[in-house]
């Protein structure tokens, strides 16, 4: 998100120079605004009122309403996608989490037996209700996913829905190679203290 500010079009192929730049800009929020970096927000800040705001993916703002204290106003939750915010012109990270068997497994029609459960409608709703990230199914139509109250109302803008991919403010990232991701991971530790 940094690099987006900083008007870096595909963090992918940002030099070493650029991610540092990013990281500056990180660990310079943590002074100007007084903000936490922390893996717990959707889960525990906001649940706890400590935040009333947070970075956080999707799925993690759809499964907060199971870790609100009872009595809690669920309806107050919201979520907004940057590229799909009214008049909005920043960029922001649209994709799905993946699930992979190796080349080399040792029970291969199990493992393909496995995939095609998980990719069916069944075995990802299964899924779904256990880990609140939507599966990736063009066949789970989003309204559906309100009506049949997988998904809270107020948080209908935390479903991901296909023209979100085609969205030009979209940023679909890539695997990035393993001596980039170790820059991309030290300057993370060195801005936000978590490393």
């Amino acid at each position: 998100m940094a690099m987006f500010r900083n008007g870096v079009a595909n963090p992918a192929t940002a030099s070493a120079d650029v991610v540092a730049a990013a990281a500056d800009s990180l660990a310079e929020l943590v002074d100007l605004m007084n903000i936490e970096y922390t893996i717990d927000g959707a889960y525990a800040g906001i649940p706890e009122e400590r935040f009333g705001l947070h970075l956080a993916w999707s799925g993690d703002m759809v499964g907060a309403i199971w870790y609100i204290p009872e009595g809690f106003d669920t309806g107050l939750l919201r979520y907004a996608w940057p590229p799909n915010t009214a008049g909005s012109t920043a960029k922001g990270i649209v994709g799905n989490d993946c699930m992979t068997v190796l080349a080399g497994a040792p029970h291969p029609v199990l493992a393909h037996r496995f995939i095609d459960f998980m990719l069916g409608e069944e075995g990802s709703l299964s899924n779904f209700e256990w880990y609140l990230y939507q599966p990736p199914l063009s066949s789970l139509d989003p309204e559906t996913l309100i009506a049949d109250e997988w998904i809270v109302p107020n948080l209908e803008s935390a479903i991901v829905r296909q023209e979100d991919f085609a969205n030009p403010l979209g940023y679909i990232p890539l695997q990035l190679e393993p001596e980039v991701e170790a820059i991309w991971l030290d300057e993370w530790a060195r801005a936000t203290g978590l490393g």
